[in-house]
């Protein structure tokens, strides 16, 4: 719920807005806990801000095929480097067709090339771990990680909203975030 946009029971915020971010962590450690809870505390990390306010969700997911390919099966393709990154960030702000199936990804001439590389970085840094995946919406599920031999650890699930600010105040926006630990016996 948000003062100025309305609530997302009645989809006044809409539910593409509203996103979930899901670490495991191994063990049972109340500092690794602590840091990852501070982390959700901040703001998020330029590119996936970024990525956050644009349409990149509506057609892709972190780590499974939606409309688009994952942001991991990108990693998998692309080398990171910075020939790469170029050319992905070209891709971004202008379109493609036909690489991945017959599906256009139109194009996003908002963005600047150095804001899309920043987007793109973010991918390369963060789709291929294991331990962290991000969801759009407000509803759904995960698949948890297979239970470690120990019987510890634990998941940390925060829910995100980044409200639209007020109206003629610019940089008004807020981030506003829920956290959830659940842990293994």
């Amino acid at each position: 719920t948000d003062k100025e946009d309305g609530s997302s029971e009645f989809e006044e915020i809409s539910p593409k807005e509203v996103f979930l971010e899901v670490t495991y962590l191994p063990g049972n450690d109340k500092a690794k806990e602590n840091k990852a809870i501070k982390a959700a505390m901040t703001a998020d990390p330029a590119g996936l801000a970024l990525m956050k306010s644009s349409t990149c969700f509506n057609c892709h997911m972190v780590k499974s095929k939606l409309t688009g390919p994952s942001f991991l099966e990108n990693t998998r393709k692309y080398p990171n480097n910075a020939a790469t990154i170029s050319m992905l960030a070209k891709k971004v702000i202008k379109g493609s067709s036909g690489v991945w199936t017959n599906t256009t990804m139109p194009p996003n001439p908002d963005f600047t090339e150095v804001q899309t590389k920043k987007m793109i970085q973010w991918i390369f840094k963060n789709a291929a771990d294991p331990n962290r995946n991000y969801f759009v919406g407000t509803e759904g599920n995960f698949k948890t990680i297979k239970k470690p031999a120990n019987g510890k650890g634990c998941y940390v699930l925060t829910a995100s909203y980044t409200d639209h600010g007020i109206k003629d105040v610019p940089k008004s926006n807020q981030r506003g975030y829920a956290t959830t630990i659940i842990r293994s016996k």
